[in-house]
């Protein structure tokens, strides 16, 4: 038996693609994991979609979300209604495959109170709205190859937040406040304009590999002396 709202849901993505029409069986609409009755998983990765049903915040037990290699442009509000969603993916970990074309994200985005993973590597992202900083479960944050050129304040408050991947982008500098990341192992940085780094860095004690490759630094801050954890520079 399956729950009437998850199969109405799927219904509504065969607006979202040419890959399907009205014939398209509901069960063969992307790859779907089920768990008693409620969808739990969904991968709708190079489905050629162009857009998400509004009535995707509907899905109240998905928790993981592969939307990889797309043609999406934007996210519905309604996104952060998946008060259970634990992984989304909108672009590949690192810096290489497809994404989507987001510019930017809604403000929704911050209520994923259950958000451990979230990669948007590979998009157009300009900028980040200052909710995503609400992302309190956020271990892994991944921006590689996107047009950001700079973080919001907000983000030092993913205070559960691991690994930080902002690798090709446009960042000329970092917020002081990075310095509140502290259970922060791994922060990518290399291919950006950075002239330099905020003397805060040198807070970030759990850091273990800070990679600054391809920016504009002349000098490092004395302060990078005190990361006692650090394997990888």
């Amino acid at each position: 038996c399956y729950h009437s709202n998850d199969l109405s849901v799927l219904f509504e993505f065969r607006e979202c693609s040419e890959e399907f029409d009205g014939s398209t069986p509901v069960f063969d609409i992307g790859d779907q994991i089920w768990t008693f009755g409620r969808l739990t998983e969904l991968d709708m990765m190079n489905d050629e979609l162009t857009c998400l049903p509004e009535s995707i915040g509907n899905l109240s037990s998905l928790e993981y979300l592969f939307l990889s290699d797309n043609q999406l442009t934007n996210l519905p509000e309604s996104i952060g209604n998946l008060n259970n969603l634990k992984f989304l993916e909108l672009g590949y970990f690192y810096w290489f495959g497809r994404g989507n074309q987001l510019t930017s994200l809604p403000e929704s985005i911050g209520n994923l109170s259950s958000l451990y993973n979230l990669s948007l590597s590979n998009n157009q992202l300009t900028s980040l709205p200052e909710s995503i900083g609400n992302l309190s479960s956020l271990e892994g944050l991944f921006l590689g190859v996107n047009q950001l050129t700079s973080l919001p304040e907000s983000i030092s408050n993913l205070s559960s937040l691991d690994s930080l991947y902002l690798s090709y982008n446009q960042l000329t500098s970092l917020p002081e406040s990075i310095s509140n990341l502290s259970s922060l192992r791994n922060l990518v940085l290399f291919g950006n304009q950075l002239t330099s780094l905020p003397e805060s860095i040198g807070n970030l004690s759990s850091l273990e590999g800070l990679y600054l490759n391809h920016n504009e630094l002349t000098s490092l801050p004395e302060s990078i002396g005190n990361l006692s954890s650090l394997e990888g520079l």
